[in-house]
């Protein structure tokens, strides 16, 4: 019996008018609402009980749920599963024993869920033992006339079969549903439609009739039959029953010979059947194999295209599977790794060893949806590789418990290796900045102590006894201004002059230089190879690296030893195994020595500035650094690696030119020797030291400066009338508007008026953020003959234009 859902919640009468026990459960179990039936069934387990106020929840003991716990939890689970939505329905059947008789019930679950409230279900039991029980009195009747060993049929008024046995069936050759609906005449030659009728008649009268007749096979053989006809009429219906068998007489020739030709016919016709039915499996079965194979040929394929290794745990017996990608990955045969969790974690590096313990026990506890650990394990040639593990529970008990496993392995080390690259090559990028600020900065300050002393020098007379003091300040100034052109080599902010050159030809016309720069100790060898690409780099950069790199190595050998220089063509999977890539070729320069080398902890370091290994007092830690920042200006990569046994090998690579470079070389204009001036200039820079050495410079020729320590305090100058500049020199870097911006607006009403710009930073790196077309431009820190210099061509140009 089942009821369509309601569309508002069941009212008590409502449900009390049901024949059954009924109520209504919300999704804890809990029993909302039940009818009398209901309630009196719980009574008499649970005594009297008010509904209105107490909780009562169904549960395995419940008097109207079955009473074995399986079939109690399934039926619970039933309903919870109607409650919550997964299921639209839920039936089951179940017996219990009520005052010693066994009685048959079926409970039905649909759910209810009124608008705004919470879904619930209806729970109705109906006590289905008398149906029961007349269907199992039909039952066994049906039973006992099927395997019947006569022949049993059941006919219809009108002669049709209605019902037919199993011996009937078979004996005839006809299946159930082909013999009913046939006539008696259809199996009986003897018994035409008229006989029927007339027997019919006969059996109203008598009850019971016994007739000799034959029967009739499928494949149209006869055989006798003795048959007993039955009258009964019931719910409406008349029918006939017919009860036949075989005669008695033993030797029968015709029986015998009929019976042998329908077990031959029976057994020829199971033969074909089972023959085609075995063929049909054999198709299928190589169907099934097929599919597989081509299955798991995908399956590996797709696993090497992602090479990923499996592995397979099971809890229950500790065995482990690995297969022989995973074994291959860390160079093992399969057999040669123990089939257990133990022959992975006895492979793990000891410093990651509890955190892959603790991440798969809170997967297999439950607290985390996916097992994922990155660690190292042992390679069989001892060095230890990066994998990324990952897996998932594929089967838990009843309880919850974890019984299986199953995961994957990837060898993620090159990926580690280029996070590795990543950090360090953003750590020496704001290393460089930083080394470039500081360079910028001390400029101004070196550009002030080498022009006064300059300025000291030009105005102190030969036999001063101070003069040797001042030269002395101003050898410091030089080499200081050495030290900051390395820094910003280092920051990639020095000035270029790229040209085509051939990295053989540099290398040999520097071996004279280079023989007495190493020393007699140590053995000078070139391993050059015949054909080189040219590459596109600054010619006298490009010596510095490589003699710096030879001075360094000549330190690391002090009892003697092999400087070896190398070139040749990068191959692919050095240039990206540096972090270069793209169409691009390379050429490769390589430096090694046979010293004593860098210790492993120091290598990611030997490219900072100031950093050395070298003893104090030995070495300003800036050569390397230097060679750093050269390369990379040039677009190109350096590794320095330790090797085995003794020495270090420096790898430069840089790439080929693609074409030849357009030189754009300073042209010298023609004017007088003499620096003296009369012209109206304009001085900007913040920096009060270094404009009080510009401002007295080029007064001391004549010229008429002033002076300004920001834009917005030029622009001020400039309205108030007080000087109509013909040049303005201005620092680049200022605080507000930056000198470049100043001298665009000062050029919309001053179009002739010619601009040199001052900075402790390269024009190359100032251009890519705000390009100076038209304008002349002095790196600091500069000479104040230099200076003058300039600013004095720069006027003759203004003249001559």
């Amino acid at each position: 019996m089942r009821f369509r859902r309601q569309q508002t919640e069941p009212t008590a009468g409502f449900l009390s008018s049901l024949p059954c026990e009924a109520a209504l459960v919300d999704p804890s179990l809990r029993l909302v609402k039940v009818n009398t039936s209901w309630q009196r069934a719980l009574e008499q387990a649970h005594g009297p009980l008010r509904l209105e106020t107490a909780f009562v929840y169904l549960d395995e003991g419940d008097p109207l749920l079955p009473t074995d716990s399986r079939g109690a939890r399934t039926v619970l689970k039933g309903i919870k599963s109607v409650v919550s939505g997964r299921r639209d329905e839920f039936a089951f059947e179940y017996s219990r024993r009520v005052a010693g008789d066994a009685r048959w019930y079926r409970l039905t679950v649909t759910p209810y869920q009124e608008d705004g409230s919470p879904r619930r279900a209806l729970v109705l039991r109906f006590d289905e033992t008398d149906d029961k029980a007349d269907r199992s009195r039909q039952s066994l009747f049906t039973y006992a006339l099927k395997r019947s060993t006569e022949f049993v049929g059941i006919l219809g008024s009108n002669g049709d079969f209605v019902y037919a046995n199993d011996r009937l069936c078979g004996t005839l050759g006809y299946s159930y549903k082909d013999l009913v609906g046939l006539s008696i005449w259809d199996i009986d030659p003897n018994f035409p439609q008229d006989a029927f009728q007339s027997a019919l008649s006969e059996l109203r009268q008598l009850g019971t009739l016994a007739i000799e007749s034959h029967f009739r096979t499928v494949e149209g053989l006869a055989f006798p039959v003795e048959v007993t006809l039955s009258h009964y009429e019931g719910q409406g219906s008349e029918n006939v029953m017919l009860f036949a068998r075989e005669p008695n007489a033993v030797g029968d020739l015709a029986s015998g010979s009929f019976r042998f030709q329908q077990k031959v016919a029976e057994r020829t016709s199971e033969l074909a059947a089972a023959n085609s039915r075995l063929q049909e499996e054999i198709v299928s079965h190589r169907k099934t194999e097929e599919e597989l194979r081509t299955s798991q040929q995908r399956l590996a394929l797709a696993l090497w295209g992602t090479s990923l290794g499996l592995w397979d745990w099971s809890l229950r017996d500790g065995a482990m599977t690995f297969d022989e990608r995973w074994s291959a990955m860390l160079g093992y045969e399969m057999n040669e790794i123990e089939p257990r969790l133990e022959g992975w974690t006895g492979l793990v590096h000891p410093d990651d060893d509890l955190s892959l313990r603790k991440a798969l026990e809170e997967h297999l506890a439950g607290r985390s949806q996916l097992f994922e650990q990155v660690h190292r394990l042992n390679h069989k040639n001892g060095e230890y590789r990066w994998f990324m593990a990952r897996g998932r529970v594929a089967q838990r008990d009843d309880n919850g418990v974890a019984v299986r496993v199953i995961g994957t392995l990837q060898d993620i080390t090159e990926r580690k290796q280029l996070e590795v690259q990543l950090l360090q090559s953003q750590k020496m990028e704001a290393i460089g900045q930083l080394a470039g600020g500081v360079a910028h900065d001390f400029n101004n300050l070196l550009t002030a102590i080498n022009g006064y002393a300059d300025l000291v020098l030009r105005n102190l007379d030969e036999e001063s006894p101070h003069r040797r003091k001042i030269e002395e300040i101003r050898k410091a100034g030089k080499r200081a201004a050495v030290l900051t052109s390395r820094l910003l080599a280092f920051g990639r902010k020095q000035v270029l002059q790229p040209e085509l050159i051939h990295l053989n030809h540099v290398i040999t016309s520097m071996e004279a230089l280079l023989r007495p720069a190493i020393g007699e100790e140590i053995q000078l060898r070139l391993e050059l190879a015949e054909t080189l690409p040219l590459i596109k780099a600054d010619l006298s950069q490009m010596e510095q690296v490589i003699l710096n790199l030879a001075v360094n190595a000549r330190d690391a050998m002090p009892t003697g030893g092999t400087l070896t220089i190398s070139t040749s063509r990068a191959r692919t999977e050095e240039v990206r195994r540096v972090g270069g890539g793209g169409k691009r070729g390379y050429v490769c320069l390589g430096m090694r020595d046979t010293g004593v080398g860098i210790p492993d902890e120091m290598l990611p370091r030997v490219f900072e500035p100031f950093f050395t290994t070298k003893d104090v007092g030995q070495g300003t830690g800036l050569g390397l650094s230097m060679v750093y920042g050269t390369v990379r200006q040039s677009d190109g990569f350096v590794e320095i690696r330790n090797l085995e046994g003794d020495g270090v090998e420096v790898l430069i690579y840089l790439p080929t030119a693609e074409k030849s470079l357009a030189h754009s070389l300073p042209v010298k204009i023609p004017g007088a020797e003499a620096l003296e001036g009369h012209e109206q200039v304009l001085l900007v820079e913040d920096e009060p030291s270094v404009r009080i050495l510009m401002e007295s410079s080029l007064e001391s020729l004549g010229y008429h400066v002033v002076s300004a320590g920001s834009a917005e305090e030029a622009l001020s100058v400039l309205e108030s009338g007080a000087l109509t500049p013909e040049a303005l020199v201005s620092d680049v870097v200022l605080p507000g508007m930056n000198g470049v911006e100043l001298a665009r607006r000062m050029q919309e009403g001053l179009p002739d008026l010619r601009v040199l710009l001052v900075s402790g930073y390269p024009r190359d790196a100032l251009d890519r953020k705000e390009p100076m077309e038209g304008m002349d431009f002095l790196q600091k820190p500069f000479d104040v003959e230099e200076f003058l210099h300039r600013v004095r061509q720069m006027l003759d140009r203004r003249a001559l234009a």
